[in-house]
């Protein structure tokens, strides 16, 4: 991958603080450096939106944006997702985080 493109993460979370911030910190262990986060959350009430919200003003402006998620319909929230993050060259989505 060039070292320039930018790497959109689009993150889909549903109470799943548990597993969260390793899942955070795995990104900017990374060694690519041009990335950012979009995190949509579904309506977790375990602190999810708590570990991200601490982890936006520690990454600074730019590098994690937080949006809510619709509540329903998991498949139009990724595609929400998908057309928010497509300010970067290359695309990721990551369904592992929610735990029921």
């Amino acid at each position: 991958m060039p070292a320039q493109a930018k790497v959109a993460i689009l993150l889909c979370t549903f109470n799943g603080a548990r597993f969260l911030q390793g899942q955070l910190d795995s990104y900017a262990a990374q060694t690519h450096a041009n990335w950012t986060v979009w995190a949509s959350d579904d309506g977790s009430g375990d602190g999810t939106l708590a570990i991200l919200e601490r982890q936006r003003l520690a990454w600074g402006p730019g590098r994690l944006t937080i949006v809510g998620g619709p509540g329903r319909d998991r498949g139009r929230r990724e595609r929400q997702d998908q057309e928010q993050g497509k300010q970067g060259t290359f695309h990721g989505i990551l369904l592992s985080i929610s735990v029921e």
